[in-house]
């Protein structure tokens, strides 16, 4: 599943907003991605009533972006996108 970006087709600002959604910092270290330490890694959300009503979430002190198993790359994408966009503001480590 990982990169999203590519399977998303991210632009950069959209790249930036998921580096800080994930990481709590708007960019990646000066050598990239696998330089983060913790590694970012993508795990599995525990959804009751269903992956289409839950949004993604992150443990940006541990890089851990929590993903539902959605059914496809459309709402994967929207719901993405909309729960990056709803928690600007919220941690800013930049």
């Amino acid at each position: 599943m990982f990169p999203l970006w590519l399977q998303l087709e991210m632009d950069q600002p959209e790249r930036r907003a998921f580096v800080q959604f994930t990481t709590g910092c708007p960019h990646l270290p000066p050598t990239g991605l696998a330089a983060l330490n913790p590694m970012l890694s993508v795990s599995l959300k525990h959804c009751p009533d269903g992956a289409e009503s839950e949004l993604p979430s992150a443990s940006t002190c541990f890089h851990v972006l929590k993903m539902p198993a959605y059914t496809s790359k459309e709402a994967l994408s929207e719901r993405l996108g909309y729960a990056i966009a709803n928690s600007k503001g919220l941690i800013d480590m930049s």
